[in-house]
């Protein structure tokens, strides 16, 4: 998003804050079993790549089934490989 030399929202080279004070609302938690946690982004109104962004984040070294939300999805990464 910024090149490593642009000066973030944040006053530094790279920040994980958001700049956009909305964007905490935007998150929606689902229903998924602990620890396991996930969330939908939808984008915002600048270009973006796709219409919302669903995560999920699997802390145990097992694997685990969840359900995606209605909609269609494409698989960005594995959680060892990414396609971005």
């Amino acid at each position: 998003m910024f090149p490593p030399t642009t000066t973030t929202p944040c006053g530094t080279s790279f920040c994980w804050c958001a700049p956009d004070p909305d964007t905490p609302r935007a998150v929606r938690f689902l229903p998924v079993e602990a620890p396991l946690v996930g969330w939908v982004l939808p984008a915002g109104p600048e270009r973006a790549a796709w219409k919302a962004l669903c995560v999920f984040y699997n802390p145990l070294a097992e694997t685990r089934v969840v359900s995606l939300p209605e909609g269609r999805w494409k698989l960005l990464s594995d959680g060892t490989s990414s396609t971005l």
